[in-house]
């Protein structure tokens, strides 16, 4: 983690691994050494997290993963002979895991929307967004008023949102992959964000000091 994927990864990814590390990978092979797992250790691992943890099978993946790219580089600093982790078996049917997916059909977003709106008029102003730009949530929850252009019809992703920050100053990390990108957006888009605008400010005007004005969020509560 510290020689390879520090400052490699997003912040969010970087505390999602750790949390499989800490919750599942060290509690299993503390008393194991690493040249002492082999493939059919390793296989009883991911059997104990389907049988005995009851974790998902794309959380087991997820810290396959995580466990293969580890052995990976541990191969290439000859620390070992062989991945175990090369022909292991992953319980369940991916065809069964995308039949269970539920994908909303285009014809039912007004009415999506409309239930989003019960809740709040911020709530359907970011399903909105998120929808027509298919932004991921982390990243339309840290989008600012300096990464729209409503002039030119683009939004600029250049950050995620962390849900769970240390500090006030940690609340912003990279993106996924670590890339920025600029989309372009419809015409309905940019109308409804300059609407949104023009509320915040109000919102601005009425708080003054109270307003979080450093934040210059976009989708935030009335004070912020």
């Amino acid at each position: 983690m510290k020689d390879y994927k520090e400052g490699n990864i997003s912040k969010n990814y970087h505390s999602s691994l750790t949390n499989s590390i800490e919750n599942h990978i060290k509690p299993y092979f503390k008393s194991i050494s690493l040249k002492s797992i082999s493939p059919e250790t390793y296989q009883k691992f991911i059997n104990h997290l389907f049988r005995e943890k009851k974790l998902a099978r794309n959380t087991v993946l997820k810290i396959h993963n995580a466990i293969y790219n580890c052995m990976k580089q541990a191969k290439k600093n000859k620390r070992i002979s062989d991945n175990p982790c090369e022909d292991v078996v992953i319980p369940g049917q991916r065809e069964q895991e995308n039949e269970s997916l539920k994908f909303i059909d285009s014809d039912n977003i007004p009415e999506l929307l409309n239930h989003a709106y019960k809740y709040g008029y911020i709530y359907w102003i970011f399903f909105k967004v998120l929808i027509e730009t298919g932004m991921r949530k982390g990243e339309a929850a840290a989008l600012q008023w300096t990464d729209i252009n409503l002039k030119e019809k683009t939004i600029t992703i250049n950050k995620s949102l962390d849900f769970q920050p240390g500090n006030d100053g940690e609340i912003f990390g990279d993106t996924k992959n670590r890339k920025n990108r600029v989309i372009d957006i419809a015409d309905t888009t940019a109308i409804a964000l300059k609407t949104h605008l023009n509320f915040q400010n109000q919102n601005k005007l009425l708080l003054n000091d109270i307003y979080h004005h450093d934040l210059n969020l976009v989708f935030c509560r009335k004070d912020a």
